[in-house]
């Protein structure tokens, strides 16, 4: 090799190193400041209430992940000097089983919403269950290949002062079944959102979920592709780009997924205090007119039932349940009977774990039929 060819990977490796100190740091910036905002809330939410396996989830993403990225910076800022090869070979290990915890932690927490938005159906059930798994093991699978290949060479370089090894060519490769995961997620939100677009469905709740959910699929998608061009399109030098970086986004989102829905439980947006997770929708009528439902700061349009115009003459006289003495709406409108409110605004929301207390979901699919309300949808 000639001294100028030398010369050009020289200087291409240490401008692939610098690039990647600078995403990292920034990255990491990022997740400090979320850090000191949300301690607050993380405070009151987290460690002042019951825990169970969520809390501890959210902890190891929360302490133990940022420990590992600021050592794993700290490695590669050439700060220190005659490391044992030894410690790189560890530290290959450890960070690479952090990460795999890190990143499915994340996806767990997110499948576990887009259930709760499907009010925990069986054919959701499996789709994620399948995909989960899927996912789980191609991961395991090709970021143990990696380690293994990239651990022959991974040794102290004296000449950066970082721990270095050869790139395998399928670096990419741990990053594509998260992708995929990711889009089945959203996939299952996007089925969803126009099922309640269509019923005119709209609750604190689940609107916290959908914003989360396009979230968390944006910056997870985002992150993976980040990390899937840095390690196949760059050059080598610079696989290490958005490690840190996408590391650092995924478990700033991870963290806010928990930390808004039990803000939201706290909360509400209305300011009033939500004591049960378990809501049934009974609201008044009035037939013309939007509807502000019991459930906090949720609108149910006039139009969700147009057939009941006709009909609930004929089930006032003959139901004996109580007659809803709501003053809003025209003529004998505040006269319809409570089984008519409920065949237009009944809205139940299912036992569906999302957290360490059981969540809501949107869906009076099981209302349907329901002979002993005189539910007819």
């Amino acid at each position: 090799m000639s001294t100028e060819e030398l010369k050009h990977v020289v200087l291409t490796a240490v401008k692939g190193l610098i690039s990647s100190r600078y995403t990292g740091v920034a990255g990491y910036t990022i997740l400090i400041y979320d850090h000191i905002l949300t301690i607050p809330i993380e405070i009151e939410l987290i460690w002042r209430k019951p825990k169970g396996f969520v809390t501890y989830a959210f902890l190891f993403n929360r302490y133990l992940v940022p420990l590992v990225i600021a050592v794993g910076i700290f490695q590669m800022s050439g700060g220190t000097r005659n490391v044992p090869s030894s410690f790189c070979h560890a530290w290959l290990w450890i960070e690479g089983a952090c990460m795999i915890t890190g990143y499915g932690i994340a996806h767990y927490l997110a499948s576990l919403r887009v259930r709760a938005l499907h009010s925990a159906r069986p054919w959701v059930d499996r789709t994620l269950l399948i995909a989960g798994v899927l996912y789980a093991v191609v991961t395991v699978s090709v970021t143990l290949a990696i380690e293994v290949n990239v651990g022959k060479t991974f040794v102290w370089d004296t000449t950066f002062n970082v721990c270095n090894g050869t790139p395998t060519s399928y670096m990419h490769g741990s990053w594509i079944p998260g992708l995929m995961f990711e889009s089945v997620l959203f996939t299952l939100i996007i089925l969803k959102a126009v099922r309640d677009w269509r019923r005119d469905l709209s609750f604190p709740i689940t609107r916290l979920l959908y914003r989360d959910g396009f979230l968390y699929f944006g910056v997870m998608a985002g992150c993976s592709i980040f990390n899937i061009i840095a390690s196949s399109s760059l050059p080598s030098t610079y696989f290490l780009l958005a490690k840190y970086f996408a590391f650092s986004l995924v478990t700033v989102m991870s963290s806010r997924i928990v930390l808004n829905l039990r803000t939201l439980r706290q909360n509400p947006a209305d300011g009033t205090s939500i004591t049960t997770d378990r809501g049934v929708e009974l609201g008044a009528i009035s037939i013309g007119q939007t509807r502000r439902s019991a459930f906090p700061g949720t609108l149910l349009s006039p139009g969700r039932d147009p057939a009941i115009r006709s009909n609930w003459s004929q089930s006032a006289q003959s139901s004996a349940w109580p007659l809803n003495e709501s003053k809003a709406g025209d003529g004998d409108s505040s006269r319809i009977p409570s089984s008519v409110a409920v065949t237009i605004q009944v809205d139940v929301h299912r036992d569906v774990q999302v957290d360490e207390v059981d969540e809501d979901s949107a869906d009076d699919s099981r209302w349907r039929g329901d002979d002993k309300k005189g539910v007819r949808v």
